[in-house]
């Protein structure tokens, strides 16, 4: 194998590997939209879960 050719081959790869970084940036953005969208629902549902089996809002007066 000629010098040439290994320069040549080392370019494919590089951009072979550039391709591939490219798509994955775009794959990691689209997790990134859904990790945000999750918290927000984790949020909601935790305090929904707080609100409903928290303590009552007034203090009880106690029985005689």
């Amino acid at each position: 194998m000629s010098v040439g050719d290994r320069i040549l081959s080392a370019v494919k790869d590089l951009i072979l590997v550039r391709d591939e970084l490219s798509r994955t940036t775009e794959t990691v953005r689209g997790l990134e939209t859904d990790v945000r969208d999750h918290e927000v629902r984790l949020v909601r549902l935790e305090t929904l879960v707080e609100v409903a089996g928290g303590a009552p809002s007034r203090p009880r007066l106690p029985r005689r």
